[in-house]
């Protein structure tokens, strides 16, 4: 039992410099023509499409980068064939946000509504369970719902590699 408190005191006065640092994120832009989006991703994202239910051909694709259990990145864009959103109003954004948090099992923090390339949007932050919060931009566009997603823990709303993710994305041709 001594010998354990000896090494666990020893590991506490290690110098934070000899601690291994976090590997280098390798920021690569993700570039969807016919999504009509462009972003930096701290890594390779994966790529899924998904037909959503009762939305007459509707498809949302995703990608995601999960770097840990405690840091991901996502950026959803479902696109509805043959529809158009009206412009949006914080009342709409407010019904996206609150099934947002249904789905996620967070609660709203707080929200605002910003522009992303001219066109308004909403920023929410959201706070889960065990210290993880997502930071979320949704924006709607013609015929696109799209929503750029990132978690993680601590002082999320100050991450600087979620706020990079975020402030990159950018419509085409918009």
């Amino acid at each position: 039992m001594h010998r354990i408190a000896v090494t666990v005191v020893a590991l506490l006065l290690v110098p934070s410099w000899w601690s291994a640092a976090a590997p280098a994120k390798h920021w690569q832009e993700v570039r969807s023509t016919a999504a009509g989006f462009a972003v930096l991703f701290p890594g390779k994202p994966k790529l899924v499409l998904t037909p959503v239910a009762n939305a007459h051909g509707a498809v949302e694709h995703s990608w995601r980068l999960d770097i840990s259990d405690h840091e991901t990145y996502e950026l959803a864009v479902t696109i509805y064939p043959g529809a158009t959103f009206p412009p949006p109003t914080i009342a709409f954004y407010d019904r996206l946000l609150d099934g947002y948090a249904a789905s996620s099992q967070t609660h709203l923090r707080t929200r605002r509504m910003i522009a992303v390339d001219g066109h308004p949007a909403v920023e929410a932050f959201f706070d889960g369970d065990h210290d993880f919060h997502h930071l979320i931009d949704i924006l709607v566009v013609g015929d696109r719902l799209y929503i750029v997603a990132s978690g993680g823990s601590g002082a999320y709303e100050r991450n600087a590699d979620a706020l990079k993710f975020h402030r990159s994305f950018r419509l085409l041709g918009s």
